[in-house]
């Protein structure tokens, strides 16, 4: 689900807005968890009181009922090509129309600009893109790859995962 969100932000979202967009999708996960875990702490832990609650029943639904909401979006909002595929496909007015439903600006010239940067990045992209290899040992990339790395292993290696898999 994460890396679906990450790729349809980097498809759909313009350039100045891409940290924030992106930086959202963390916060959104840090919120549902802290929400899901607020709601699992009303789950009696007596096995006579959990026959007779139905909070567990919400508990299991609540997954369940935003990913349906999430297909749906996926296959009536976003069943097109994405804007960036779009451009590149040479297909500008497909694209300026993408545009226009998933962004509501005051006026036309806000959608015009918008496609306009986001063009305007595709035509800046680095014709070649480093390797493998290259990323882990050139100097001009080695030091953010390894801390990235860092931050990936520390943030697993803390059991976050664990915790909050197996408290509920």
């Amino acid at each position: 689900m994460l890396s679906s969100t990450s790729v349809l932000i980097a498809e759909t979202a313009p350039q100045k807005l891409m940290g924030i967009f992106g930086s959202l999708i963390n916060f959104g996960v840090v919120l549902a968890l802290s929400l899901y875990m607020f709601l699992a702490s009303a789950v009696p832990t007596d096995e006579a009181q959990l026959m007779t609650t139905n909070i567990w029943r919400w508990l299991f639904a609540l997954p369940a009922f935003t990913s349906v909401i999430v297909f749906i979006l996926f296959f009536t909002l976003f069943k097109k090509d994405s804007i960036l595929f779009l451009i590149k496909q040479g297909k500008e007015e497909a694209a300026l129309e993408f545009i226009k439903r998933i962004y509501k600006p005051v006026t036309e010239d806000t959608h015009q600009q918008i496609l306009n940067e986001m063009t305007k990045a595709i035509k800046n992209e680095p014709t070649s893109r480093p390797g493998f290899k290259e990323v882990l040992t050139d100097p001009e990339y080695r030091t953010a790859t390894w801390v990235g790395i860092y931050l990936c292993l520390s943030n697993q290696l803390t059991g976050v995962t664990g915790i909050s898999q197996y408290s509920l």
